[in-house]
């Protein structure tokens, strides 16, 4: 509920259906007068809120007044503005405020007054219409015709003694056009969304009319209590409410520790899957390699007969292997492949003699198998 904290017991909110409609904190807007009395006596006076208005939804104002409020004048009297027109000023005098409690409900607009009864218009919220489509030309226009829409205002002020009059004049309101579409740029200057329009007639209670005085003018009520009613998408815009929360990112399985150690499909060993399947390959490979090693060094019984013989006629000088000359990296099967299929395109219908096949066994590979650095170990394809 409205509250002014400079004026206990008096409490002004806007229902639908009976229920309090939610209030949300807002600071006052700009009051702009030419005297600077005026302008910093109505900004101590004001309290602004906001309410979330729903399309077609009647509402009500209520007033409430009750202990420990003082009237310090006989007469006290609300002047309600719906989009910026004067609708009603509902009276409370000494008399009725004798309990300390005076409450009244404003239900709409009174159209037809005879006697006992009335006939009022309910007040609804209607949404107003908007597009990009509308002519920048007219922007100027649809800013000046909804400039009220979109507030409630209720003002207070302290009044001389009421005098009864047989003269009433009801009060004219005119509506938005809400058949209207209005330029996106005329609506989001002030975030608008809805103005009030007029419901179908409905029974009321009486309407009398009073001759008052404001004791203090026009320009110094005691109150102003304002409601600024926009939508709830509206009011997510201006920051009012908190916006729809962004959904949870999904969350994630951990990768177990074999895939953290699968080696990149791109590296020497993407074949492998992961690092015991690439250790134990490496200790197979090693292993291979000590067998070619040893098979390289121990000649077979036809190459020592033939190295007995090459030695006792001619003897050949011992060539010394340079450690930095061993060659790393080599791939031992596609050496041999193409050092065959060398002797192959060179081959003729002549039989290949022994001699030539001796010849064949001298090629021998060095392997460098003390190598720590893996970058450097041969890898068998």
């Amino acid at each position: 509920m409205a509250v002014l904290v400079g004026l206990p017991g008096v409490q002004i909110t806007v229902c639908v259906n009976g229920n309090v409609l939610k209030e949300y904190e807002t600071e006052n807007g700009q009051i702009h007068h030419e005297d600077p009395a005026i302008t910093a006596h109505q900004e101590g006076c004001t309290v602004t809120k906001f309410i979330e208005a729903t399309t077609g939804e009647p509402f009500t104002i209520n007033l409430g007044v009750t202990e420990p409020f003082k009237m310090g004048s006989p007469t006290i009297v609300f002047y309600i503005f719906a989009d910026g027109q004067l609708i009603r000023k509902p009276l409370m005098s000494e008399e009725t405020y004798k309990s300390m409690e005076w409450k009244r409900v404003i239900e709409g607009l009174p159209v037809i007054v005879d006697g006992e009864t009335s006939t009022i218009l309910p007040l609804k919220f209607s949404a107003i219409d908007s597009g990009d489509e509308v002519s920048k030309a007219v922007i100027g226009e649809h800013i000046e015709a909804i400039r009220n829409a979109g507030e409630i205002v209720v003002k207070m002020y302290r009044a001389s003694l009421a005098v009864k009059s047989d003269v009433y004049t009801p009060t004219k309101f005119t509506e938005t056009n809400y058949n209207a579409k209005y330029h996106t740029k005329a609506v989001v200057k002030n975030g608008q969304s809805h103005g009030i329009s007029l419901g179908q007639p409905k029974s009321g209670r009486p309407v009398g009319a009073w001759a008052i005085e404001k004791v203090d003018g026009l320009d110094f009520p005691l109150a102003i209590f304002k409601f600024k009613y926009r939508s709830r998408k509206a009011l997510k815009s201006l920051l009012v409410i908190p916006g729809s929360p962004s959904p949870e990112p999904e969350s994630e399985v951990e990768p177990d520790a074999a895939s953290h150690s699968t080696i990149a499909s791109d590296s020497p060993f993407g074949r492998l899957a992961t690092v015991e399947e690439f250790e134990r390959q490496q200790k197979e490979d090693k292993e291979t390699f000590m067998r070619l090693h040893r098979m390289s060094m121990t000649p077979t019984p036809q190459a020592a007969a033939t190295a007995d013989k090459t030695k006792s006629t001619k003897s050949k000088p011992k060539v010394a292997i340079n450690p930095e000359s061993v060659v790393k990296n080599e791939n031992i099967t596609s050496a041999s492949v193409k050092r065959e299929r060398q002797d192959d395109e060179g081959a003729s219908t002549t039989p290949v003699t022994k001699k030539q096949k001796m010849k064949k066994l001298k090629v021998t590979t060095i392997i460098d198998l003390t190598s720590d650095d893996e970058k450097d170990a041969i890898v068998l394809e």
